[in-house]
């Protein structure tokens, strides 16, 4: 949903699925009324432009659903010739997969012209359907900004499974790149996800924030506030779907490279900043997601992303040989819990390491997408003996040991356990993992409690199917 207006609050809509209540609250003379079609205006590609009321969910237009902060709407308008070719522009200005996505648009008259509270509603989406206030209609700017981040919506909806998304006229080749999306969020939503990296940001940075819910209002003041807490403009603070919506939006836009969001990587080269990192990251789940090519990741991130082939890297070294990774369940006798941990392995000529991650609690539910940020374990300082406070094996660490074993002085010696730092995992699925590990500092497993021998400002890992 998008408003307009200084101090924006978010309608909330209470929606009764109850099909009883809704039976009582719109009662059809003479029994049930029978379902019919809407009534169709106008169509732009395979948009329907529909003006028949009755045909959105009720909790717009039916007075029990009226409250200070949710208009309802008065009616349904067919658009004049001039606002049809209005609407054209702001559509045909959407990329493939955001013009595909949108299923129906309604353009409406809201009661008190759209106030709700403090703000206005300028624009709703339901499922995959858009609705439009006819006020939008009037500047084709306004119009075009407003059809972008609804377009989102209606993209998530479709991926998300949202209730009242319509694939009935959706293009064959949108469907197919949804069904891309669902899969590389394996058992996940975007809500989710974006929620996880959202929450978890903080272990990089105190600077992010979560996620503002009914208070977000209050929360930014500018663009530039809210780009450093990893949101495209201030709305997006509101929740993971507005989030994805102000983000995804601005890319439908030949300047997007300047936007402020993207202008925060000007200047980096092959490095990523604690406070560019959960911003790295959306990029990354939009990318994934199709929102934008490589191209267009490229234009925005500059030179700040190092991550260029199928390896693990850590300084100058390329652990590119038995590049893999897996899960895998550990039980031990001295933890209270058996734990999911994820691994990922390289190996240089000389040397291996291993990146190893707790995900969750076995017993605790699954988190769909292990998409987010990670602390690694502190106990590495100790060295070998780290394993008598917490067994290795369920510890999040990084490994680092010779690859020739003949000579255990020498292996020992050498061998390197990491003490602190963070991960953040960006993308997650059958074809693709990608990563970065921050601030990592390592410890000789043969010392107790020694200096750390080396610190790695920033290591990064990308497995390809």
């Amino acid at each position: 949903m998008s408003f307009s207006g200084v101090g924006h609050r978010r309608l909330q809509r209470i929606v009764l699925l109850a099909l009883a209540a809704l039976a009582v609250l719109v009662p059809a003379a003479g029994g049930a009324r029978a379902i019919v079609p809407p009534a169709v205006a106008a169509t732009i590609h395979h948009i329907q432009i529909v003006t028949d009321l009755e045909s959105l969910p009720a909790e717009y237009w039916h007075s029990a659903y009226a409250s200070d902060t949710n208009p309802l709407i008065e009616s349904l308008v067919e658009p004049t010739a001039g606002q049809l070719a209005r609407l054209r522009t702001a559509i045909d200005r959407l990329p493939p997969l955001l013009r595909g996505s949108i299923s129906k648009i309604s353009i409406a008259n809201y009661t008190g012209g759209g106030a709700a509270g403090d703000s206005t509603v300028v624009g709703d989406t339901y499922g995959n359907n858009m609705i439009l206030s006819t006020v939008q209609l009037a500047n084709q700017t306004n119009l075009n900004n407003t059809v972008a981040h609804e377009a989102v919506h209606c993209f998530q909806g479709l991926v998300d499974l949202a209730q009242n998304t319509d694939t009935s006229n959706i293009p064959a080749d949108t469907l197919t790149k949804v069904n891309s999306a669902q899969g590389k969020l394996r058992n996940s939503t975007t809500a989710q996800v974006l929620r996880r990296l959202q929450n978890s940001a903080k272990i990089a940075d105190s600077v992010y924030r979560e996620y503002a819910g009914d208070a977000w209002s209050s929360t930014y003041s500018s663009v530039g506030d809210a780009v450093i807490s990893g949101f495209a403009a201030p709305y997006g603070a509101e929740g993971p779907r507005e989030d994805l919506a102000e983000l995804g939006s601005i890319f439908t836009g030949s300047d997007f490279a300047n936007h402020a969001y993207c202008v925060q990587f000007e200047g980096y080269d092959k490095e990523i900043p604690d406070q560019r990192a959960l911003a790295i990251a959306k990029l990354n789940l939009l990318r994934a997601l199709g929102l934008i090519d490589e191209g267009q990741y490229g234009q925005c991130v500059r030179n700040a992303d190092p991550v260029d082939a199928q390896l693990i890297s850590m300084g100058s070294r390329e652990f590119a040989g038995d590049l893999g990774h897996g899960t895998q369940t550990v039980s031990h006798e001295d933890l209270d819990h058996d734990w999911v941990m994820w691994r990922i392995r390289g190996e240089a000529s000389d040397a291996k390491l291993e990146i190893r991650l707790r995900i969750r609690r076995r017993d605790a539910p699954s988190v769909g997408s292990p998409i987010g940020f990670y602390a690694l374990d502190t106990v590495g300082k100790y060295g070998m003996a780290a394993d008598t406070l917490t067994p290795i094996a369920a510890q999040s660490v990084l490994t680092f040991q010779r690859s020739d074993t003949s000579n255990d002085t020498e292996f020992a010696a050498y061998a390197r356990i990491s003490g602190g730092g963070y991960v953040l995992i960006t993308d997650f699925n059958d074809d693709m993992v990608k990563g970065y590990a921050f601030n990592v500092p390592f410890y000789s497993i043969i010392e107790i409690e020694a200096d750390a021998t080396d610190e790695m400002d920033l290591i990064w890992f990308l497995w390809e199917r």
